[in-house]
């Protein structure tokens, strides 16, 4: 969450499990499931309400606590989430602008900051593979041609959800300040595309039962140029995501850090230095790139 914490206090967060008033008998769901990944939850409670059905068993208990939980899960996101009308203007138009200075974006973050700077009336196209009519991604057609932008979200995002009856993945069409009411993501047919937390392979179960994430992860590790992090601590969480990175050998790999304790810079750039293997690594400070600029801070 560091590129989003550099806006809004609240995504400090350490886990929307933790955030979320779960009900005792959605925690026993998580326990069972071995995870805190709202994601995998969600779509362990779908498929056993269609196997409930498909056997005769009462699917009522299932669907109870499919609702609990997803409400659970929605009104944790909105506790920490920066809402719409408080963020400036300006503070999307910086952070567009510094986003069109890359090819490609690799965001890790699900909330909706990057999003809603890209979809400023104003701001110059980035292409988010989103681009069929009915807004859904087509692993069938990603060819990119041009030289606008592109971004992908590694683990979904709010805007993000799946068709179960398709199995498509498609972006939301809600009005910007809507996103974060969720009424649309309430059909049974949609579920949310958002992986919040978990271990690492928690999240690669999710990459790799989505198309659009699976492509997201493989352009990742077949991307060659040089790249910057900005925000992320590649810590074992997201020990996947450096797997990726380390796909490519000899790679110059800027990575900012925040200031603080000695002792604390170098036991990040030790866990840094250690995902990294095999890449030619730099440091800078994150207060100097312009996604950390102070200026970008919303006061909570």
């Amino acid at each position: 969450n560091g590129a989003s914490l550099a806006v809004w206090n609240r995504f400090s967060y350490q886990s929307l499990y933790d955030e979320a008033h779960l009900q005792y008998a959605d925690k026993e769901v998580f326990a069972a499931s071995d995870t805190t990944n709202f994601e995998l939850v969600l779509d362990a409670l779908r498929l056993s309400e269609v196997i409930c059905k498909a056997v005769g068993h009462d699917p009522d208990d299932v669907r109870v606590r499919y609702r609990s939980v997803r409400s659970a899960l929605f009104e944790a996101v909105r506790r920490v989430h920066v809402p719409w009308d408080r963020l400036p203007e300006d503070t999307l138009t910086k952070i567009e602008r510094e986003l069109r200075r890359y090819q490609t974006i690799f965001s890790t973050n699900y909330d909706l900051l990057a999003y809603w700077s890209i979809m400023s009336p104003s701001a110059p196209s980035i292409r988010d593979y989103f681009w069929n009519p009915d807004l859904s991604f087509d692993l069938t057609n990603t060819e990119v041609s041009g030289s606008a932008p592109t971004i992908l979200y590694l683990h979904g995002a709010i805007h993000l959800y799946i068709d179960t009856r398709s199995g498509a993945t498609v972006k939301r069409s809600s009005s910007a300040g809507n996103l974060l009411d969720f009424s649309d993501l309430r059909r049974r047919t949609r579920r949310p595309l958002f992986v919040s937390e978990g271990r690492s392979r928690d999240k690669m179960r999710s990459i790799r039962r989505s198309d659009y994430l699976a492509f997201g992860y493989q352009s990742l590790a077949e991307y060659k140029d040089p790249i910057v992090i900005f925000g992320h601590s590649l810590g074992g969480a997201d020990a996947h995501i450096a797997q990726a990175i380390r796909s490519q050998a000899n790679r110059r790999v800027a990575v900012g850090l925040r200031q603080g304790p000695s002792v604390d810079t170098i036991k990040s750039k030790v866990g840094i230095e250690q995902a990294l293997e095999g890449q030619r690594v730099t440091y800078f400070n994150a207060t100097t790139h312009p996604l950390g600029d102070i200026s970008l801070k919303v006061v909570s």
